[in-house]
């Protein structure tokens, strides 16, 4: 289709759970872009989602240690 340019948008989205249900943890999403657009009205604080980023929208082992320990 002439024209028409698909998104590359990345997103990573990080969920734990365990059989017994006695680990919470937040879900952790990880963008390319520190700010995102879809979440710009909303508040970082109130979020029910850690929000980190990188260049390439991927886990890192520093990312992945930081959320899971």
């Amino acid at each position: 289709m002439p024209g028409f340019k698909a998104s590359k948008d990345m997103l990573t989205l990080l969920l734990r759970a365990n059989a017994v249900g006695d680990v919470n943890l937040k879900p952790m999403m990880i963008y390319y872009s520190e700010n995102p657009r879809v979440l710009k009205n909303y508040s970082k604080s109130i979020q029910s989602v850690l929000c980190k980023w990188n260049n390439k929208a991927q886990i890192t082992a520093h990312l992945f240690t930081a959320w899971a320990y």
